[in-house]
């Protein structure tokens, strides 16, 4: 092929989160229609390429099978460093699966950004990942036509650049729809990185703890979403928990326990469709989350978060932040049986408080 393109979902949390960095540990997390497309080219000239992404352009020559970017800045660096990364590990995939080496443009564009293009916090950093390393792969006709593969090689590729999240983000953006995700030994995979080793061998044995179910791909639920106006690093707040944990962690392990059994709950309630169960139980992930917040003084639920959720609550529906918090989205439910819906007044007094309502509906699947 001389051009492809892959279009690959961003994600918001329904349930799960803090707790999904412990191994073993469930959370359900839906792909939203907001994308980052990523279309690569073959280049025109040999052994030299191009980057584009919005009004930025990086050039690169190849030289001994290693792009080499002219003037990168240090913040170019941080920039592309997810899209260097993926490119890296999909030309190894490549060489061990005996093809040849092409050059290529790679243009990425991205819908996970407002007009003032700030980041939503619908996992910008994943999806770019799942979208360059889609994108390439359909270059070298090697689709994997398999969600679980693609989203292994996206954890592989973020593994190498220490990234500190449970890469539920790739999960959802590897899949599409809403999955029931259990994040995998992280430190596994890690030892496993630092031997000598093959992607295709390691894409090919059972990874740890991981498991990856998707789920309905309409809900017995009405979802809204808001945006806050004020971007949060999700690495910043998983970082802080961390050095507070190091302490005292009885207290997240408390935590732990009660976020897995609501997931799991709120996944029965899902399958089961009882809508009012589950309105209760994402009201319950957000008393666990602000207890959570006070125990080890984390800025999770900020007052836009807040006024999202109690405006929701006036309403007699359920709401909770979406993510780590600290801004970003929050979300609300109700019930689909609610002869009133009340997504035009719930919208009316976000925007008083200047939280901006956002207009997503699931993604569809990936993969068929």
């Amino acid at each position: 092929m001389n051009k492809t393109v892959a279009q690959i979902p961003g994600k918001l949390y329904l349930a799960g989160e803090y707790a999904i960095l412990t191994a073993n540990q469930p959370a359900l997390i839906m792909a939203v229609d907001r994308y980052i497309t990523a279309t690569a080219t073959v280049s025109d000239t040999k052994d030299q390429g191009t980057l584009f992404s919005g009004e930025h352009t990086w050039n690169y020559q190849r030289i001994n099978d290693s792009l080499d970017f002219d003037a990168l800045s240090e913040d170019d660096q941080l920039f592309w460093r997810y899209t260097h990364t993926a490119i890296s590990l999909v030309e190894q995939y490549v060489r061990e699966s005996g093809k040849t080496l092409v050059d290529y443009d790679l243009q990425i564009n991205s819908d996970l950004i407002d007009v003032d293009g700030q980041k939503l916090g619908f996992g910008s950093s994943g999806a770019v990942t799942v979208a360059v390393i889609l994108s390439l792969l359909r270059l070298y006709d090697l689709d994997p036509n398999s969600s679980l593969t693609l989203y292994k090689l996206a954890a592989i590729a973020q593994t190498r650049l220490n990234a500190t999240g449970s890469f539920g983000d790739l999960a959802a953006s590897s899949y599409g729809g809403m999955v029931y995700y259990k994040s995998l030994d992280r430190d596994w995979l890690k030892n496993e990185l630092s031997k000598n080793f093959s992607v295709k061998d390691l894409l090919d044995i059972e990874w740890p703890n991981l498991e990856i179910e998707p789920l309905l791909d309409e809900l017995p639920i009405r979802l809204y979403f808001g945006w806050t106006g004020s971007p949060a690093s999700t690495d910043n707040l998983v970082e802080y928990l961390k050095k507070q944990l190091s302490n005292n962690d009885d207290a997240y392990q408390d935590f732990v326990t009660e976020a897995s059994r609501t997931v799991t709950d709120l996944y029965e309630a899902l399958a089961l469709e009882e809508s009012s169960k589950v309105i209760e139980l994402i009201d319950l992930y957000d008393s666990l989350l602000r207890a959570l917040a006070e125990d080890y003084d984390l800025d999770i639920i900020t007052p836009k978060l807040d006024f999202l959720i109690s405006t929701a609550h006036s309403l007699d529906m359920g709401a909770k932040s979406s993510g780590a918090g600290g801004g970003d989205c929050g979300l609300a439910i109700d019930s689909i049986d609610d002869p009133n819906d009340k997504e035009t007044q719930l919208f009316e007094l976000w925007r008083e408080g200047k939280v901006t309502p956002l207009e997503l509906h699931l993604a569809p699947k990936l993969y068929k």
